[in-house]
């Protein structure tokens, strides 16, 4: 079964009681339209015959998310004299000349002699975070963790901490990101919680004794029962614009820890989600050919609409995907030929009644 290259088209505004459908059931088939014109040659692809629709998927517009790795932290590294501990960090998608790049490798070597457990990690944990951000091509962001035990003290209804949200350290001017925790005794929602939290992006200037950090829309809390432990971990963050950033950001990053560590693992703990249906985002992801205008030297082709259209930079589109079954007969040898093609419709959310109805009124006219 063969494929062809999808057919995009864009509704910047979305007509009400499901309009923008047309089912022509004395022809028997069936489309999408723009409501430029009211003659079904306006029409934003071919229409489809009935029966020959495969499926149609719908897709709500989603922002961009940048993935987050931890290194260490809650899995403890016990770290070795005269070990190379290493870092791989690889974009599948990043090409030269049509090649896949290989993984960029960050390594760091310890002495015949190491201090104790903690400090070691620290040394092993800098030493990375310096090389992972001292090499430009990995579009990815190093910073190192701190730790502190804690306690709730009785604070009954504290939220369980997320990911990534930030936390203050009362009377300072210290705030930071919390990537990780444990739970050794109690639950959070009781109030009697204990253990240790692992926290990044350190701003502001950190307390050396026991403190108390607030966090979480009710402003729950966390009592510091010692001072923070630096280097005890690493997190690495891709930067922000995947295939729309001024550094040519591929896609999302693949993290792995390749040699020397045998307790600590890369894991994903924020997945990196690709911006789909943001306007502005469509809208610098337009193709841009080379003088021969036979290839695209950047942008999607996704994001070529019939007849030109442009997409509205300022509105969020549903994505519909709509897969047809086609065929033709070989001129070689008179087989017949199978073939599966898509068209993508992209249409404005910002009237879900009008968005709601036209979606209902194709998934009744793809069914015939």
């Amino acid at each position: 079964m063969n494929s062809r290259r999808p057919v995009a088209g864009i509704l910047n505004v979305v007509a009400a009681s499901g309009n923008n459908v047309v089912d022509d059931t004395s022809a028997f088939q069936w489309g999408i339209c723009d409501l430029k014109t009211a003659d079904p040659i306006a029409n934003l692809h071919e229409l489809i015959p009935y029966g020959k629709t495969l499926k149609v998927e719908t897709f709500a517009a989603a922002a961009e998310v940048k993935q987050l790795v931890l290194v260490g932290g809650p899995t403890i590294e016990v770290i070795a004299a005269s070990t190379r501990y290493k870092v791989e960090i690889h974009n599948p998608e990043d090409k030269y000349e049509s090649h896949e790049q290989p993984p960029a490798v960050h390594a760091y070597s310890t002495g015949v002699t190491i201090p104790a457990a903690a400090d070691a990690r620290t040394l092993v944990y800098s030493a990375l975070v310096a090389k992972i951000n001292s090499y430009a091509g990995n579009n990815v962001a190093a910073t190192l963790l701190f730790q502190k035990a804690y306690t709730l003290g009785g604070a009954v209804g504290n939220e369980t901490p997320i990911v990534g949200e930030t936390a203050v350290e009362t009377t300072s001017t210290a705030t930071a990101r919390i990537i990780a925790w444990t739970i050794t005794s109690g639950t959070f929602g009781n109030g009697d919680a204990a253990g240790v939290v692992w926290m990044a992006h350190l701003t502001g200037v950190l307390s050396v004794v026991t403190k108390t950090w607030t966090y979480g829309s009710s402003s729950s809390t966390l009592s510091g029962t010692d001072a923070p432990v630096l280097g005890q971990g690493l997190m690495i963050e891709d930067d922000a614009g995947y295939f729309t950033s001024n550094l040519g950001r591929p896609g999302i990053s693949w993290v792995g820890l390749t040699q020397g560590f045998t307790i600590a693992t890369a894991t994903v703990v924020i997945a990196g989600v690709y911006a789909m249906g943001v306007g502005s985002v469509m809208a610098a992801l337009k193709p841009v050919y080379d003088p021969s205008k036979q290839d695209a030297m950047v942008g999607d082709l996704e994001y070529e609409f019939t007849r030109g259209d442009l997409v509205d930079a300022a509105k969020l589109f549903t994505k519909i995907v709509i897969s047809v079954k086609g065929g033709d007969q070989d001129a070689m040898d008179a087989r017949n030929v199978e073939i599966v093609s898509q068209i993508i419709i992209y249409a404005d959310e910002s009237n879900g009644t009008n968005l709601t109805n036209m979606l209902s009124a194709i998934t009744t006219a793809a069914a015939k």
